[in-house]
């Protein structure tokens, strides 16, 4: 995988959840690595699943109806 950033969080102490940082926009793909300091094609566990943040032209996020 490869991109403009790697943002890496840790996942919360039950090991099923992440908190996702407020300032993602656009598309973005979740991994679940093995390693936490580094993204590489070698360590991925889980992944990866399309996340989307839609946001206007000022950069707000806009809500998604479903």
């Amino acid at each position: 995988m490869s991109g403009q950033e790697a943002i890496i969080v840790p996942l919360n102490d039950d090991w099923k959840s992440v908190s996702i940082p407020d300032d993602l926009r656009g598309v973005v793909y979740l991994l679940v690595t093995s390693v936490m300091n580094s993204v590489d094609d070698s360590k991925i566990i889980a992944g990866p699943a399309l996340l989307e943040f839609p946001f206007n032209s000022n950069g707000d996020l806009q809500n998604q109806s479903f």
